[in-house]
């Protein structure tokens, strides 16, 4: 009895469902050149961090956390400050060093011009953050700078007023009836108020500059509006505008990054004088009411005017895109 041997069909392992096993098929052909491979189920490892950019994260962290305080915490411990170390020296005097000197380096060359200092690296940082986040629109560029020409009047008028009190307000040595006029004329010493203008001066750069660079917060999120926006089918901004602002975001962030670097050491330098300042000269009375001028300024502009939105230069980061976590 002879056997017939199988056909090579018949010797192919078939699987449940009728067709040849996987096993046994060819391996599939290569893709094309230039085509697309298909994902693979894992995500993709992004590349590594340089050491430079390391480094510039860490740095703009760490000037975010003094910069980004609460402007209302900063004032309260100003003011903490002012009255305790005022009341302690004012009985025990604090030995003397460089900084007790009025004719020391930082106090001549600083100090004494705090507010052209200030002004002039606010303003070149307010034109760069709102060129941008304005997309360009100068009439909305010179509205959020109006901001600096409202801190400079409110600086002119405070000094003026101050020269006033010192000239009206005293006491006479030898006789407290005798007002400044008949305290001279009798030979006397007169001893006027002196409000603190240091302490007015620092605080109010202080305050200004913490409300200044708020528009800082959140600012890397810009790039990510400005992808979503131009791979949406329904952009709440023109297409023109997410074409300007991609073009200031990239020309911009490296200057303002270092003009973060920069204000925050002067907001340090400006903080480490008052120090000095509330250790060395005037009396408590004088520097808090140079420090209360200061608030007020801050209070009538930033807590009460700015916020209104119309007919006002508005709040720092208030533009044409909308990034800021209050404004997203």
């Amino acid at each position: 009895m002879s056997v017939r041997p199988r056909s090579d069909s018949a010797r192919r392992p078939f699987n449940t469902q009728g067709t040849p096993s996987s096993s046994s098929q060819p391996p599939p052909p290569p893709p094309p050149p230039g085509a697309a491979t298909p994902p693979s189920g894992k995500l993709s490892v992004p590349a590594p961090t340089s050491l430079t950019k390391f480094i510039v994260i860490l740095v703009m962290h760490l000037c975010r956390r003094i910069l980004l305080i609460e402007t209302l915490t900063k004032l309260c411990v100003y003011f903490c400050l002012i009255t305790i170390i005022s009341v302690v020296t004012d009985h025990f005097p604090f030995p003397r060093s460089y900084f007790s000197d009025k004719q020391n380096f930082i106090n001549q060359y600083f100090v004494k011009l705090g507010w052209g200092w200030t002004c002039s690296l606010l303003g070149l940082f307010i034109y760069l953050t709102s060129n941008t986040y304005c997309c360009g629109n100068r009439k909305d560029v010179n509205r959020h700078l109006m901001r600096l020409a409202f801190g400079t009047l409110w600086w002119f008028l405070c000094t003026k007023l101050f020269a006033v009190i010192q000239n009206s307000f005293g006491i006479c040595v030898t006789d407290y009836d005798l007002n400044r006029s008949s305290c001279e004329t009798s030979g006397n010493r007169w001893v006027p108020f002196d409000v603190s203008g240091h302490t007015f001066l620092l605080v109010h750069c202080l305050l200004v500059i913490s409300e200044e660079v708020k528009c800082i917060n959140g600012w890397e999120r810009i790039d990510e509006v400005i992808r979503k926006e131009m791979s949406s089918q329904a952009s709440r901004y023109p297409s023109d505008d997410l074409a300007q602002l991609r073009t200031l975001y990239d020309e911009n962030t490296p200057r303002i990054r270092f003009l973060i670097l920069v204000l925050t050491l002067l907001s340090l330098m400006w903080e480490m004088m008052l120090l000095s300042t509330i250790l060395y000269f005037h009396n408590l009375a004088q520097k808090l009411v140079g420090a209360c001028f200061a608030a007020l300024g801050w209070f009538i502009s930033y807590r009460f005017w700015y916020k209104w939105r119309s007919w006002t230069p508005g709040l720092a980061g208030h533009g044409v895109i909308k990034y800021m976590k209050e404004n997203v």
